[in-house]
C-alpha cells in the first residue's frame, strides 16, 4: 500500500510540473506576439519600423526562401535596419 501512494504522489507532482512548465510557454509565447504597435512607440517611430519591415518583406520575397528562412530573414533585416537609426531602438522592438 505504501508504493500505492508513491505512484498518485508522483503523477501528481508530474502533471503540477507540466502544467506549470506548459503555462510558461504559453505565457511567453502570448508575449511576444504583442504587435509592435501595442507596445506603446511613438507615430514616427512605429512609421519607420513599418516601412523597414516592407522593404525586408520585399527583399526576402524576391530572394525566393522558405517561409521559416524568409521569417528569420525579415526579423534580421529590421533588427540590422534599426540599428542604424538612433530614433527607432531595436531593443524596444523585442
Amino acid at each position: 500500500m505504501g508504493s500505492f501512494r508513491g505512484v498518485h504522489m508522483n503523477r501528481f507532482f508530474t502533471g503540477l510540473a507540466v502544467g506549470i512548465v506548459g503555462t510558461a510557454i504559453v505565457g511567453g509565447i502570448a508575449f511576444m506576439l504583442i504587435p509592435v504597435s501595442a507596445r506603446g512607440l511613438s507615430k514616427d517611430t512605429q512609421a519607420i519600423y513599418d516601412r523597414v519591415k516592407q522593404q525586408c518583406k520585399t527583399e526576402a520575397k524576391d530572394r525566393s526562401l522558405g517561409l521559416l528562412q524568409r521569417r528569420k530573414y525579415v526579423a534580421n533585416c529590421v533588427m540590422d535596419a534599426l540599428k542604424e537609426r538612433p530614433e527607432a531602438d531595436p531593443c524596444d522592438l523585442d
